[in-house]
């Protein structure tokens, strides 16, 4: 969950569902540092349902 903890104060806010690259470019709006969006970068390219799907896959894919 290390990962999602990264990301998530640089997705709050953000409406979901979403896209790998609407969350990327939501992340850089927010001044996301590099780090994170190269963990974003690595997420599937398809829709998120909510915070918690990101956290799953995540953790699922990438842990």
């Amino acid at each position: 969950m290390e990962r999602g903890s990264r990301v998530a104060p640089y997705l709050q806010g953000l409406d979901f569902p979403a896209t790998r690259d609407r969350m990327i470019g939501y992340a850089i709006g927010r001044n996301a540092p590099e780090d994170v969006v190269e963990i974003l970068q690595k997420l599937p390219d398809r829709q998120f349902n909510s915070l918690n799907n990101v956290w799953d896959t995540l953790e699922q894919d990438m842990g």
